[in-house]
């Protein structure tokens, strides 16, 4: 085992716990689960949240964001919502009598939190596919492209068990661009407690936290190796996975690209950075799995298991 010695490996560490400790003054989290998100926002990953409202999903977007000093834009999700409300449009401007891009909130320079997912139509979502692999966006009917900020995160919540009137199931293609999924859990009474005793504080702003921003992303791509047996073993957690056929409902299920590959990948790097050390283990993989798989994987409705995802994602690492 290799201990942390560059530099730089240690700087991103140390942003860890900052940021880790400004959270933990707010709000009552579970500590993997943050390591997590934190992971996801400073390796630019996409992440979708789960849970019931009110335990703090778009609370802890917003404190991570000002915590780093960029910005936090929410932006709610309802049935009519359509795709220029977020991306922008052109618009005629009669003093030039022509027309100009005015941009919508996706180019905040931070975290962008669509919020209840669920309730966004089809179309709108689709309208987003470029923006979160490209980090670019053509409005609908302009030839031109316009970056988004290189501090742009994205982060959305969803409600997944509350179907209601007005809410549309998020497609494969959709969830395939969330890098990690995460479900809060309700607090426990106790926490409850500790939670209510720990609102109306000031966040805090990390010192030269944009800068550290940038570096921690180049640090962990960079200096947490992974090696060729770990890369097979992620590939193999995949293949199990599509072998679950009887269980597992393949054609609503995001297995087949690539993107969950990497995003294993990647977040395996930030799990082993978080254990002290520079050499991806399987044991960083395994826990990967869980969080890059966890939203990407639907069971049939009519399975023959009563297992949940998490053990079936389970079952398929041990069978790697």
């Amino acid at each position: 085992m290799s201990e942390l010695q560059p530099k730089p490996a240690e700087q991103t560490n140390l942003l860890f716990e900052e940021v880790l400790r400004e959270l933990n003054r707010h709000l009552v989290l579970d500590k993997s689960k943050s390591d997590v998100v934190i992971g996801a926002i400073l390796t630019d990953s996409a992440i979708l949240i789960d849970g019931d409202p009110g335990v703090a999903k778009t609370k802890t977007a917003k404190i991570i964001a000002q915590t780093l000093g960029i910005g936090f834009r929410r932006i709610q999700a309802t049935a009519d919502l359509m795709p220029s409300d977020i991306t922008g449009s052109e618009v005629f401007d009669p003093e030039t009598k022509g027309f100009k891009f005015l941009p919508g909130p996706i180019f905040t320079e931070g975290v962008i939190l669509l919020d209840d997912i669920s309730r966004t139509p089809p179309k709108t979502l689709s309208a987003l596919i470029e923006s979160f692999g490209e980090k670019t966006v053509t409005p609908s009917g302009s030839l031109k492209t316009h970056k988004l900020s290189p501090y742009s995160r994205f982060i959305a919540t969803r409600n997944d068990h509350i179907m209601e009137e007005g809410t549309f199931p998020t497609p494969a293609a959709i969830l395939d661009r969330f890098s990690v999924g995460i479900k809060f859990d309700d607090l426990a009474p106790e926490q409850m407690v500790v939670a209510g005793d720990l609102q109306d504080k000031t966040v805090n702003l990390i010192e030269n936290a944009k800068q550290r921003l940038t570096e921690a992303k180049i640090s962990i791509d960079r200096q947490i190796a992974i090696d060729s047996a770990m890369k097979i073993f992620a590939a193999r957690i995949i293949l199990k996975l599509k072998d679950m056929s009887e269980e597992i409902d393949q054609n609503r299920s995001s297995l087949s690209g690539l993107r969950g590959y990497l995003a294993m990948l990647s977040l395996s790097k930030v799990l082993a950075l978080r254990n002290s050390r520079l050499n991806v283990n399987n044991e960083d993989v395994a826990q990967a799995a869980q969080y890059v798989f966890g939203h990407r994987v639907v069971k049939k409705p009519r399975s023959n298991t009563d297992l949940g995802v998490d053990v079936l994602i389970k079952i398929a690492t041990d069978l790697a």
